[in-house]
Parts: C-alpha cells; sequence; structure tokens
C-alpha cells in the first residue's frame, strides 16, 4: 500500500507540473509567435484577434488575416494547446503543442514543433502534422475560383520551415466520402481557362511526396464526375512560397460538349500560373 508520504509526493508533483504547464501557456511569448506569423508576409498577415485563455491554451476570437496580395480571411476560431511534455520543451526554447482552426466551413489541426521561440528572428517550425476537412469553396476562393463540396487533408512535414531544402514528408488529399467535388472556373486576372463554368470532379483522390524541398505528385485521380483524369508533375518549394515553382501534367477527358481528351500543362510559380 502506498504511504501518505508518497502520496503527497505524487499529489505535489502533479499540481507543480501542471501548474508549469498552465504557466507555459501564459507565459508563452504569444507576441513573438504572432511576429513571427506576420514576418512570413509573402504568406499571410494577421491584422487583429481577440486573445482569452482557458485551462492550459489559448483561443482568438475573430480571427482576420490578410494575404499578400490583400486578400482577406476570416477564422471564427482558433486554439493553441501545449502538450503534456511543453515545460521541458520550453528549456530548451521549443513549443510543442495543437492548434484548431476553424472557418465557417471548415475545420483542421494542427500538432506542431516550434524552436527557438524566444528569438523571433530565428523563431521557426521543426515539424507539422495537420488534418481535417476543408470546403471546396473557401480553397477555390484563394485563387478567386468557386466550388462546393468538402476535402480531407493529411499534412506531414519535417524540417526546417524557413530551408525549403531540408523539407520532407507525404501530403493526402481526397474528397469527403459523401460529396462529390466541384469547381467553377472562370478567367482572372491569375488564370486563364479553356472554358469556363461549373464542372464535377467526381471523387478526387491525390498523393504527394515531398523530399528536399520538392513535392512530387506521386498520384492524382478524378473519377465519376463530368471531367475525369489524372496528373503527374512537381513543385519545388521556394522562400517566400508563392514564388514556388510549379510543373504539373493533367490528362483531361469530360462528357460536356463533346470536347476531345485533352493534356493541360501548369507550370510557372504559384503566384502566376500559366497553362501553356
Amino acid at each position: 500500500m502506498m504511504s501518505s508520504k508518497l502520496k503527497r509526493f505524487f499529489l505535489l508533483f502533479i499540481v507543480f507540473f501542471w501548474g508549469v504547464l498552465f504557466g507555459s501557456v501564459i507565459f508563452f511569448p504569444w507576441s513573438n509567435f504572432v511576429d513571427f506569423i506576420n514576418s512570413k508576409s509573402d504568406i499571410i498577415h494577421i491584422e487583429s484577434a481577440g486573445f482569452s485563455f482557458f485551462p492550459f491554451g489559448v483561443k482568438l476570437l475573430g480571427l482576420e488575416v490578410r494575404t499578400r496580395e490583400g486578400k482577406e480571411l476570416y477564422f471564427k476560431e482558433l486554439k493553441i494547446s501545449p502538450s503534456l511534455f511543453s515545460p521541458l520543451y520550453l528549456v530548451f526554447g521549443k513549443f510543442k503543442g495543437s492548434l484548431k482552426l476553424k472557418t465557417e466551413k471548415s475545420a483542421i489541426t494542427i500538432n506542431f514543433t516550434a524552436k527557438n521561440i524566444f528569438r523571433p528572428e530565428k523563431m521557426s517550425l521543426s515539424s507539422v502534422y495537420l488534418t481535417g476537412d476543408i470546403s471546396s469553396e473557401e480553397l477555390m476562393s484563394i485563387f478567386d475560383l468557386g466550388g462546393k463540396g468538402n476535402l480531407k487533408i493529411e499534412l506531414k512535414l519535417n524540417g526546417d520551415i524557413r530551408t525549403p531544402n531540408s523539407l520532407e514528408g507525404k501530403f493526402l488529399l481526397s474528397s469527403s466520402d459523401k460529396d462529390k467535388t466541384i469547381i467553377v472556373l472562370k478567367n482572372t486576372n491569375k488564370l486563364h481557362v479553356p472554358v469556363e463554368g461549373e464542372f464535377s470532379l467526381g471523387k478526387v483522390n491525390a498523393e504527394v511526396t515531398i523530399k528536399n524541398g520538392v513535392m512530387t505528385l506521386d498520384r492524382f485521380e478524378m473519377r465519376g464526375g463530368n471531367i475525369e483524369g489524372s496528373g503527374k508533375g512537381s513543385l519545388i518549394i521556394k522562400n517566400p512560397f508563392f514564388e514556388s515553382q510549379i510543373d504539373l501534367t493533367f490528362e483531361l477527358k469530360t462528357n460536356l460538349l463533346n470536347i476531345p481528351s485533352q493534356t493541360i500543362r501548369l507550370k510557372g510559380t504559384l503566384s502566376s500560373p500559366k497553362i501553356g
């Protein structure tokens, strides 16, 4: 039977441990974290957010984000929770936790490890594991296009985010079980499409391998929609990210308007893609 002294020891240890964990949330340099996000101004810039603390975590409500090109994004809620071992990580200038992000139609969870958290100029992410459901409409709006249906997403990434050549991992994307993926194509300042309108891609499945900063499209299939096809190619990750170089080839066929099968090649950068 456990002695009373041993019981008190374990009780004090638990109280101390959770106290340090709570303190790691309160005293974590959140302003440094926001500065780090904003320093990546080629991707996003945090305009405003309401901070509130909950047991062993922090919640941001009404998060407004501006992309490099001036597009505004709104997130209903963002929660950051530390791992059980965060007090130990803080000793080494690291922070390990999870981030839950919600918009009107999407929800994702990101488990991450940040390093150099007390040095904003060197702060970076060393590992990321992302899962969730993303609205096609919200995703395509980034490119000024439309969409319907939800997509399941999974991303495993290791390496220093500041050094693209160090990145390795896996990326998976698929249509939700009950949904078909629909996109609305139209000509924009960024993209010229051969045909405008609403098209069903059916069930979409994509698998991407990331190695030495290069994303290789191992598998891409669209089945059961108005447009079917497959794809291959690669994306070379650059810093800034929107200058990453793309070289993708898609074999597409459709049962609409008697259009013959086509091979479409997408080249250029994420910020200025070109169809050729």
